[in-house]
C-alpha cells in the first residue's frame, strides 16, 4: 500500500513472472498500445502509440460497431475474406470514414473486417519493432 508502481512496471513484472526470461510485452489496451522491453527482469525501454487510438482496442471496437458486429465477431468475419483491401488512415475517425466509403462501394463486411485487423496489426507491429526481442508476451484485453 505504500509503494507506487507504474502501469508499465506492473505489466513487466507480470510478464517476467510468467516468462522467466527476457521478452517484450505487447499491451494492446483500450486507449493505448505499449511495447515494453524487459532484460534481466527489468524494463529497459518502452514505446507507446502516438496516433490517437489507432491500433488499440478502441480502434477495433469502433470499427466492429461500424460493421454492425460485436468485437468478438470481427475475426470470424475476417476469416471469410476473399479479397485484400487496405485501410490507410492512421486515425480512428478517418479510418471509420474509409469504412463507410467501402460499405458504400459494396465491399463485403468480411473483406472490410480483414482490412481492419490487418491495419491494427501493422500499427502494432511497427510499434513493437522498436522493442524487438526473442520472446513476446501479450497483455491487455486484446490478448484474449
Amino acid at each position: 500500500a505504500d509503494k507506487t508502481l507504474t502501469e508499465i512496471t506492473c505489466h513487466a513484472l507480470g510478464a517476467h513472472y510468467f516468462c522467466k526470461s527476457d521478452c517484450t510485452v505487447i499491451d494492446v489496451g483500450g486507449q493505448d498500445t505499449k511495447a515494453i522491453k524487459l532484460e534481466n527482469g527489468s524494463v529497459t525501454d518502452f514505446t507507446m502509440n502516438d496516433k490517437c487510438s489507432a491500433g488499440t482496442g478502441k480502434f477495433l471496437e469502433v470499427m466492429s460497431n461500424r460493421l454492425g458486429v460485436r468485437f468478438d465477431e470481427l475475426t470470424r468475419l475476417a476469416k471469410n475474406s476473399d479479397k485484400d483491401i487496405s485501410i490507410s488512415s492512421m486515425c480512428t475517425v478517418f479510418a471509420e470514414s474509409e469504412i463507410i466509403s467501402l460499405i458504400a462501394q459494396n465491399i463485403s463486411r468480411e473483406n472490410i473486417a480483414k482490412a481492419v485487423i490487418v491495419s491494427a496489426i501493422n500499427k502494432i507491429s511497427n510499434l513493437v519493432k522498436k522493442q524487438a526481442n526473442t520472446s513476446y508476451f501479450l497483455s491487455g484485453g486484446f490478448s484474449k
